[in-house]
């Protein structure tokens, strides 16, 4: 099997309480083709506690969508930070209403369409659906999250009693993998305003509980890591379920969580690309950022939580070298991610 190659890393860790794994990794097919991978990620620690998380995905059909995915993420991270320090966000314990959060998100989302026609007015050649792409964006803090995206995409959370949620929902076209990107014209005004399948566009939220992980995924990660939707057979129709999957990321964050900080992103670029049949499958571009809040004694920089699901524990071995100990960790945690897979 063909290594595949990783187009971003990201680790990011905080003494010993939060810790940040995040990837974007080429798709088989866009190799295949002699395609470039047309995701892109960023995270970014803030002061105060408070953390930036940003996945984009570039249209297959976009010509520069990899460069459009890289801008949103770096361009809208900037201007997260202005909302912020004008605003005097940070020395705030309280979130922002929806309203003010959606104001300033639309307003960031615009720029980034302005931004885009001026850069193109700079390059004089090309226009603005050459670097069309999505983006999902995650503001973490203390005490509240702040989330918003145009286009598809997953971002979720666990809260600290180990509830999986949804941060949002997937704007959806009629046609199979149809979506809108931030340099669509979803600005143009109208009445009714703009909604694909009812989601507003952009759709943005506050949630004001306790959490432990978010996770953030471009759409070639879905089929393993998220349970998108369910056929009913009693009323033959399907049904809507958009929840992190379980069954893939519980295994997954008490995998990274019993590693140490340097084994963290390898092992889960092997989950990732190795996981489960589903995993090995996908042809796609992915991206993936997993991010972790925890108390000291949480992340244990060992090995001591993972063994939990191991049948006959490996005694420490200093002979044993840090791939072949993620190896080993991962090769576990592939058999209990083979028999789970999302509906």
């Amino acid at each position: 099997m063909s290594t595949p190659l990783v187009i971003k890393r990201t680790s990011l860790e905080e003494d010993g309480t939060f810790y940040c794994e995040g990837l974007s990794v080429i798709g088989k097919s866009h190799t295949a083709l002699d395609l470039p991978c047309q995701d892109y990620h960023y995270c970014e620690e803030l002061d105060g506690g408070w953390k930036l998380f940003i996945v984009s995905d570039g249209a297959g059909s976009a010509v520069r969508s990899q460069e459009g995915a890289r801008f949103m993420c770096e361009k809208a991270g900037v201007y997260v930070k202005q909302v912020i320090d004008n605003l005097g966000w940070e020395n705030k314990s309280t979130a922002p209403s929806e309203l003010d959060w959606y104001i300033e998100c639309r307003a960031i989302f615009s720029q980034l369409k302005i931004d885009i026609r001026r850069q193109i007015g700079i390059q004089g050649e090309g226009n603005e659906n050459d670097f069309s792409a999505t983006i999902i964006l995650v503001v973490y803090t203390p005490n509240f999250v702040l989330c918003g995206h145009i286009g598809d995409g997953r971002m979720g959370y666990r809260t600290k009693d180990g509830v999986w949620g949804s941060l949002m929902i997937p704007h959806k076209g009629d046609e199979p993998n149809q979506t809108i990107f931030v340099q669509s014209n979803w600005t143009y005004p109208q009445s009714p305003a703009l909604r694909l399948h009812g989601v507003p566009v952009p759709e943005t939220r506050v949630l004001s509980c306790p959490i432990d992980t978010i996770v953030m995924m471009s759409d070639g990660c879905e089929s393993f890591a998220w349970d998108c939707d369910v056929f009913n057979e009693s009323e033959q129709r399907i049904e809507t379920i958009n929840l992190p999957f379980p069954g893939f990321l519980d295994p997954l964050v008490r995998l990274l969580d019993g590693l140490k900080s340097s084994e963290r992103n390898v092992a889960l670029e092997k989950v990732i690309t190795e996981g489960n049949e589903l995993c090995i499958e996908e042809t796609d571009d992915k991206t993936i950022i997993l991010a972790r809040f925890l108390t000291q004694s949480s992340i244990s920089g060992q090995h001591e939580e993972t063994e939990s699901y191991i049948d006959e524990p490996v005694e420490e071995d200093s002979t044993i070298t840090n791939d072949e100990n993620i190896q080993r960790e991962v090769t576990v945690l592939n058999g209990v991610l083979g028999d789970n897979q999302p509906e």
